[in-house]
């Protein structure tokens, strides 16, 4: 048999397919688990999105029904206003000496329903303690925070509403309001929040002396992160 001299041994080509095979794979892992990798922080962030919208639906609803609802009681102040003046009761708690007509009626109009608006907005803020009104002459602003949501932190709404008072430009050819207010500010916003004092990706070992042993850590009920406290 004819020995292989050392020249002809690194000649020698067998085996070397094998090894591209295996750095072929490990590169292929590699890049597989940076696609897998990716792809869950995808989803992880799509649900986060997912959630945060639909806590913001679940707000806007609840927005809308309140508004509604505010609607609905300045109707009734409306209607209530007009069965005063046609009632002619005005003349005698406003002493005024006769019934009064057009631009005038207008104006008395204008304090009946503000008077009776008053009244029935305070009655609603007595039973919703995120609303607040702002008494005018006229035009009153009401302020409104809706909250709502699934999360630790809770979604809100802030409404101002401009509730509007009869006047020759809010009224139809029957005296009656086109609209019962304006929405001069909507605005979402969610709770500032803060990560605790020590968060999870502080060193547990930075306090511990020089030498000192480590045999357990035991953690506060409060707060996973709060503290490290290790014993001798």
């Amino acid at each position: 048999m004819k020995e292989q001299t050392f020249p002809s041994i690194l000649k020698e080509e067998s085996g070397s397919s094998s090894i591209l095979v295996i750095i072929l794979m490990v590169v292929l892992m590699v890049f597989g688990l940076a696609v897998l990798t990716t792809s869950l922080s995808n989803i992880r962030l799509s649900e986060k999105k997912r959630d945060w919208l639909a806590d913001y639906y679940t707000v806007e609803a609840i927005a809308e029904s309140r508004l509604a609802t505010i609607d609905d009681l300045l109707s009734d102040a409306e209607l209530e206003a007009h069965e005063y003046m046609e009632s002619g009761a005005y003349v005698d708690e406003y002493m005024i000496d006769t019934p009064v007509h057009d631009d005038a009626y207008l104006d008395v109009l204008a304090l009946v329903y503000h008077d009776i608006m008053v009244e029935v907005l305070s009655n609603y803020i007595d039973n919703n303690p995120h609303a607040s009104l702002i008494i005018s002459d006229c035009d009153s602003i009401l302020n409104l925070d809706v909250s709502g949501g699934s999360g630790e932190f809770p979604k809100h709404i802030a409404l101002s509403l401009a509730i509007l008072c009869p006047t020759s430009e809010t009224v139809d050819g029957q005296n009656l309001l086109l609209k019962h207010f304006d929405i001069r500010a909507y605005k979402e916003w969610q709770e500032p929040f803060a990560f605790d004092e020590a968060s999870p990706f502080d060193d547990p070992f930075e306090d511990i002396e020089e030498g000192q042993p480590f045999e357990e850590n035991t953690i506060d009920e409060g707060n996973p992160f709060e503290s490290l406290e290790i014993d001798e």
